[in-house]
C-alpha cells in the first residue's frame, strides 16, 4: 500500500509530464517556421559598356605634282601710280598681301584703287603694331590675319617642293627675299635689301612671280637656283643668314 507522501510523488510527477507536453505543443505551434529557399534561376547581366572606338586618322594623302601649274593671281607694282616717294618705296609687304586679297576675293586690281589699298595698310600697321616698314615673314602672316582675316600659315626652312605642294592646294605664297640676291635687272640698283613675292605658279625650270618691285613683275620668272639661295626672313635686317620661310594664304 501506497504512502501518502508515494501518492502526491506520483501526482507531481504526471503533471509535471503533462506540463512539459503543453509545453511542448505550445513551441511546436508557435516556433517560428523556415521558409524554403527558392532558387532564383534568372541569370543577371551586368551592363556591358561598348567600347569606344577612337577615330582613325587617314594618312594625308600624298599630293601629286605636275609639271607646271600656275594661279591666275593679278598683279599690283607696289607703286601703283609711279610714285615710289614714301610709303610705295617699302610696300612690297603690301602689295604681296594684296595680290594676294584681290585673288582670293576675285576681285583685279587697279593702279587707283590699289593706291589707297596700300596706304590703308601701312596706316593700319603703324597705328596697330607700330612700324609698317620691313616686316619679317609672321608680323606680315599677323597683317594678313588681322586685316583680313584670313588663314596665312607660316612655314620655315621650306623646300621648292614645299612651295609647289601649297600652289597645288590652291594656295597662294608670299616668301621673303634678300632682293639683291634676285639679280633682277629692273631693279633700281642695287637693289632692295628685304623684299617679298606672290609666287603664283611653276614650270620644269622656274618658278613664276608676281614682283611688285618693278612694274614689269607680272608673271616674272626665276629659275629654281636663283629663288632658292634668295629666300631669306628678314632677321633683324641680317637678311642673308635669315631662314627660308613662306606664307600660305588661303580662306
Amino acid at each position: 500500500m501506497k504512502s501518502k507522501t508515494d501518492k502526491i510523488l506520483e501526482i507531481i510527477a504526471v503533471l509535471v509530464v503533462v506540463g512539459l507536453a503543453i509545453e511542448g505543443i505550445y513551441l511546436y505551434n508557435n516556433w517560428p517556421k523556415q521558409m524554403p529557399f527558392k532558387s532564383d534561376s534568372r541569370v543577371i547581366e551586368e551592363p556591358r559598356e561598348e567600347p569606344i572606338e577612337e577615330p582613325v586618322e587617314e594618312p594625308p594623302k600624298e599630293i601629286v605634282l605636275p609639271d607646271s601649274f600656275g594661279l591666275d593671281i593679278p598683279f599690283l607694282c607696289q607703286a601703283p601710280l609711279g610714285d615710289w616717294r614714301s610709303p610705295f618705296d617699302h610696300a612690297c609687304e603690301e602689295a604681296a598681301v594684296l595680290m594676294v586679297h584681290y585673288y582670293l576675293a576675285g576681285e583685279q586690281a587697279d593702279p587707283e584703287t590699289g593706291s589707297q589699298d596700300i596706304r590703308n595698310l601701312v596706316g593700319f600697321e603703324e597705328k596697330n603694331y607700330g612700324f609698317a616698314e620691313n616686316t619679317a615673314t609672321e608680323e606680315t602672316a599677323q597683317l594678313i590675319r588681322d586685316y583680313y582675316g584670313y588663314q596665312a600659315k607660316v612655314s620655315y626652312d621650306i623646300s621648292l617642293e614645299d612651295i609647289k605642294k601649297e600652289l597645288v592646294k590652291g594656295n597662294p605664297v608670299i616668301v621673303p627675299t634678300a632682293g639683291r640676291l634676285l639679280g633682277n635687272p629692273n631693279y633700281t640698283p642695287p637693289g632692295p635689301l628685304l623684299h617679298m613675292l606672290v609666287i603664283k605658279g611653276y614650270t620644269p625650270a622656274h618658278f613664276i612671280t608676281n614682283d611688285s618691285g618693278t612694274r614689269m613683275g607680272a608673271d616674272y620668272v626665276y629659275s629654281y637656283e636663283v629663288l632658292e639661295k634668295s629666300i631669306h626672313d628678314w632677321a633683324e635686317g641680317d637678311v642673308y643668314v635669315g631662314k627660308s620661310a613662306m606664307i600660305s594664304v588661303s580662306l
